[in-house]
């Protein structure tokens, strides 16, 4: 639920406690949401991948330097130095 303010525009509410991470950091077999890729050479490829802002994902598997993620029923294998660069937060519990 989204809250209101005078009529119907939406109120975002800011992330306060700052608890952003990035995609690497993430517990393996937790779904979480895209926040923002950070900007460098690998950006409009991974948007091309689907990791977009609001997206969910789920990190599967790492070995080595190697992260398998889940993103809209898709598997994905890409480097720790690719993967580093996704922003993500905890999803909102439901």
């Amino acid at each position: 639920m989204v809250p209101r303010v005078a009529g119907s525009i939406p109120v975002i509410r800011p992330n306060i406690y700052n608890v952003y991470m990035k995609l690497t950091d993430v517990k393996i077999g937790k779904t979480i949401t895209v926040i923002n890729v950070d900007d460098c050479e690998y950006t409009h490829k991974l948007s091309v991948l689907g990791f977009v802002s609001g997206c969910k994902v789920c990190p599967l598997n790492t070995i080595d330097e190697t992260v398998t993620v889940d993103i809209k029923g898709c598997r994905y294998a890409m480097s720790k130095e690719v993967v580093d660069h996704i922003n993500v937060e905890d999803l909102p519990l439901s």
